[in-house]
């Protein structure tokens, strides 16, 4: 038998996405330690090979889950960790443009210049 949670929304912390669902928590914990905020969970998790996710048993009560087991909890939430990402964007230094990838910094591959990458595209390919 297969069974699927509805997922919600997500949230990013510290370049990994973590998927949001309601009504769920973990039952088996990585260790004993508490966060009182689901971002500083959300960054021990991401910090943590072994963390699959994170758990909010309540208000001001998260801890990161060793596993996927569930089970159902009114006002509960999981944060289940996804895949680590990147982001892509177009930086402007010294009358130079560079696409800056996130988290590893600026590559520094010029694109143009100030003055000549509005007229080129590449501004509008970028998000700029």
């Amino acid at each position: 038998m297969e069974c699927y949670i509805k997922e919600g929304s997500f949230q990013t912390q510290d370049d990994y996405r973590f998927t949001v669902s309601v009504g769920y928590v973990g039952i088996n914990f990585l260790d004993k330690k508490v966060f009182k905020s689901d971002e500083d969970a959300m960054s021990a998790c991401a910090a943590n090979r072994h963390c699959v996710g994170v758990s909010k048993l309540k208000d001001g009560v998260y801890r990161l889950n060793k596993d996927g087991v569930l089970k159902g909890l009114n006002g509960g939430k999981v944060y289940s960790k996804d895949e680590y990402y990147t982001t892509k964007r177009l930086v402007n230094m010294d009358d130079k443009a560079y696409i800056g990838y996130s988290p590893v910094g600026l590559q520094g591959r010029k694109l143009g210049t100030a003055a000549n990458i509005g007229s080129s595209g590449i501004n509008a390919e970028y998000g700029g």
